[in-house]
């Protein structure tokens, strides 16, 4: 996740990326920032069913109006494979520098929610259930505390 609240690793990705692709994005300053400084090196793709959100508050390069599972099925046999072992590096660099989940490892009898997240999440058999927040601070410990969910591959 991104943005004032998003990971600061994530942050440096989108601010360094050349490419980022949005998907269903509001992009707004929750996100952004500045809109004049957000992504200044990137080609902005992006894709969303709603025409009027698509270049709402910024300039987009590419805009995409469709429904996101049907335009990413026709624009997947359009993109050939590439890998890029040196970015991806970078990024997990970042990652490692700016992980604050050491807190998980602590051991205290103080009330701290990412503890007791993470404690819920383990007695729910790893994450074997559905998480629904609201708004509010509570949304904030469940996206930087729950692992994200991983779909089976086919």
């Amino acid at each position: 996740m991104g943005g004032m609240h998003g990971e600061a690793f994530t942050n440096f990705a989108i601010q360094e990326c050349d490419v980022l692709v949005a998907i269903g994005a509001r992009l707004d300053d929750r996100l952004t920032g500045a809109f004049s400084t957000f992504a200044s090196k990137a080609k902005i793709v992006h894709i969303d069913l709603d025409p009027a959100e698509v270049g709402k508050n910024m300039t987009i390069d590419t805009p995409v109006i469709g429904d996101a599972l049907l335009t990413l099925r026709a624009l997947l046999p359009l993109i050939e494979p590439n890998e890029h072992p040196a970015w991806l590096a970078q990024i997990a660099e970042w990652k490692a520098d700016t992980d604050q989940r050491d807190v998980l490892a602590q051991e205290t009898d103080d009330l701290v929610p990412a503890l007791h997240l993470r404690q819920l999440w383990h007695l729910t058999n790893d994450g074997d259930c559905t998480v629904v927040t609201d708004v509010g601070q509570h949304q904030m410990w469940e996206a930087h505390i729950l692992p994200p969910y991983q779909a089976a591959q086919p």
